[in-house]
C-alpha cells in the first residue's frame, strides 16, 4: 500500500494563518490577545522541550496536563475554536460540566464567568487527577469536581480506551484494540432539581442514558452545550426531540448535521430553554 506524502510546513500555512487571523479578528472574544499568546507559549515548549509535563501558566490558571500534543490540541479546540462560549444575563452562573477531562471547558467558563459556580464529572482517574492538580494550584474553590461517569443510576460504567500517547476514554461504543476499566457512575437528576444556567455535556457516547432519565428536568436548564455521538439505539433525531420536549429550542454546529448518522462521528448541539409566552 501506498504511504500518501506528509504535507509541507509551507502547504499548511495558509490555513493555519486563516484560522488564527479569524480568532483574533472576533471581538466577540475579549481575551483572544492572551488566548493566542497562551497559544504560542505552548508552541514555544513543544519546540524547544516537547517532554515537558510541567504545570503551565496559561489565562491565569496552572494547568496540569499529560503531554504537550494533547495540551496544545485540546487548548485550540476550546480555547481557539470556542465552542463553549456563551452569554449569560447573569455574572454567577451555575453550571455543569459534564466529561471534564482535564478542565479546560470548565476554565473556558470561568474565563467569561469568573464568579461561576461549576459541578464537573470526570470518571477517567487520571484526568480527575490533573483537573484536581489545576484547580487546587490555581485555588478555584467555585469548583466542585466529582470523581464519576454520568449514567441513570448510580453504579458502575465501564470506560473504554482508545490506547495510545493519551489514551483517550469512551464510556459506550467499544475500541477493537483499547483497554476497559470500571469506574464509578452517578445519575445527573439530583444536580438539575434546582436551576442551571449552562449543561455541557461531553460524555463520549455516554448520552443515552442520562438524556432519556433526565429528560423531565432539562426544563430547568437554561443553555445546553452538547457533544452528540453517534449510537445506532439513540439517533440525533430522538435527542433534539427530548429537547424540544423539555422546551428548548436549537441549533446544530454549521456543516456537521449531515454526518451525525456515521460511525465516530459527533454534532454539536446548542440549545437554549424558551420563556412561555405571556398570556394577554
Amino acid at each position: 500500500m501506498n504511504t500518501p506524502p506528509k504535507r509541507s510546513i509551507l502547504y499548511r500555512l495558509p490555513s493555519t494563518a486563516w484560522h488564527f487571523f479569524r480568532f483574533l479578528a472576533d471581538r466577540r472574544e475579549p481575551d483572544r490577545f492572551r488566548i493566542m499568546r497562551g497559544y504560542l507559549r505552548i508552541q514555544f515548549w513543544l519546540k524547544a522541550h516537547p517532554a515537558r509535563t510541567k504545570p503551565m501558566q496559561l489565562l491565569g490558571f496552572e494547568v496540569s496536563y499529560p503531554s504537550l500534543t494533547f495540551l496544545r490540541d485540546l487548548y485550540n479546540e476550546i480555547f481557539l475554536e470556542a465552542p463553549y462560549r456563551v452569554q449569560l444575563e447573569t455574572r454567577t452562573p451555575r453550571i455543569i460540566d459534564a466529561g471534564a477531562a482535564i478542565g479546560f471547558a470548565s476554565l473556558s467558563y470561568l474565563l467569561q464567568f469568573p464568579e461561576a459556580r461549576i459541578v464537573a464529572f470526570e470518571p477517567d482517574p487520571e484526568n480527575y487527577r490533573l483537573f484536581k492538580q489545576t484547580i487546587e494550584s490555581s485555588q478555584l474553590s467555585q469548583v466542585e469536581l466529582i470523581q464519576a461517569a454520568l449514567s441513570d443510576k448510580e453504579g458502575t460504567i465501564t470506560l473504554y480506551y482508545n490506547d495510545g500517547e493519551d489514551r483517550i476514554p469512551n464510556s459506550v461504543l467499544k475500541t477493537k484494540h483499547g483497554s476497559q476499566k470500571k469506574v464509578k457512575a452517578l445519575s445527573l437528576r439530583p444536580y438539575l432539581k434546582e436551576p442551571v444556567d449552562v449543561l455541557k455535556m461531553d460524555i463520549e457516547g455516554g448520552e443515552p442514558p442520562v438524556l432519556r432519565d433526565c429528560a423531565d428536568l432539562l426544563k430547568n436548564v437554561a443553555q445546553i452545550q452538547m457533544e452528540y455521538h453517534y449510537n445506532p439505539d439513540f439517533s440525533l433525531s430522538e435527542t433534539l426531540e427530548i429537547l424540544t420536549k423539555a422546551g428548548h429550542e436549537y441549533h446544530l454546529e454549521a456543516n456537521r448535521a449531515e454526518i451525525a448518522n456515521k460511525v465516530g462521528n459527533v454534532v454539536l448541539i446548542h440549545s437554549h430553554r424558551v420563556a412561555p409566552a405571556k398570556k394577554r
